[in-house]
């Protein structure tokens, strides 16, 4: 007997130019977004992913049946929502939201033009953040978007409800008027956390922090794009949160050398 297919639908940047589009049979350039839909598969015991254009049939009915809207540029959000005919706040555009959303995918563009995705998985690691997605690595679009979010915001804290370091993203969604947060972790190993997928959470709610991130030793001195970033004195949380749990720090000129942390130290205790 055949599952159920999920309703909801999830987004994302097409990650090469050889896919295309299951409903236009039409190729979609690189870094173009995607709305992806499963059904089942005649394949295997499970669910395959359509990726289709935003602008082609993909059966998003209402808003709620997007999983990750706030996680896309702003220009593509807009695109998607005016598709399937939801009304947008005038507010919205130009809006605080939309300057900060533009904020995080320049500074994706700027790692996507000076860095490999290697060294993007070396920063995330060296700050204790998760590279893995649920089942599969981010692609590097994942990683730097949640990169760049660390860099301009500090990196989000734990998730808590199952307290997976570097599992939650920002969302910077039309739809909302702060920016909230939504994990892609687990829970029991197998099964996926609901934080801030079914309801809107804000930094600052139930204990969702920004912690100050740094630089990995190699990557400072080596890479020009992360010698010109200086870390940020202290790092407060976005609108409607508090302000960062640690105390603030002096900026610096460099990190400390990689044989003073250990890798135990980058591991984050659980309670």
């Amino acid at each position: 007997m055949s599952k159920v297919p999920p309703k909801v639908r999830r987004l994302d940047l097409a990650p090469s130019n050889r896919g295309s589009c299951k409903d236009c049979g039409q190729l979609m350039p690189e870094g173009s977004m995607r709305v992806i839909y499963q059904t089942n598969s005649q394949w295997h015991d499970g669910f395959d992913d359509n990726p289709v254009h935003p602008t082609c049939g993909h059966g998003v009915k209402d808003i709620s049946m997007i999983a990750n809207l706030g996680e896309m540029r702003y220009s593509d959000q807009l695109l998607l929502l005016e598709h399937i005919g939801h009304k947008v706040s005038k507010n919205a555009v130009g809006g605080k939201q939309n300057q900060l959303c533009d904020q995080v995918w320049t500074k994706v563009d700027e790692l996507l033009d000076h860095n490999k995705k290697k060294e993007m998985t070396t920063f995330m690691e060296y700050n204790g953040m998760r590279i893995e997605r649920v089942t599969k690595p981010k692609n590097k679009f994942e990683l730097a978007y949640e990169v760049a979010d660390a860099l301009l915001f500090g990196k989000p804290g734990p998730c808590p409800v199952c307290d997976g370091v570097g599992t939650l993203r920002a969302s910077f969604a039309v739809t909302e008027q702060q920016v909230t947060v939504r994990c892609h972790g687990l829970v029991g190993g197998t099964t996926k956390c609901e934080f801030g997928c079914n309801e809107a959470r804000a930094f600052g709610a139930a204990g969702v922090r920004r912690e100050r991130v740094e630089i990995p030793p190699d990557l400072f001195k080596k890479k020009s794009f992360f010698q010109g970033y200086e870390l940020p004195a202290s790092v407060q949380a976005l609108p409607g949160g508090p302000p960062a749990a640690s105390a603030p720090q002096p900026a610096a000129s460099a990190p400390q050398p990689a044989a003073t942390k250990s890798r135990k130290d980058l591991v984050r205790p659980r309670p």
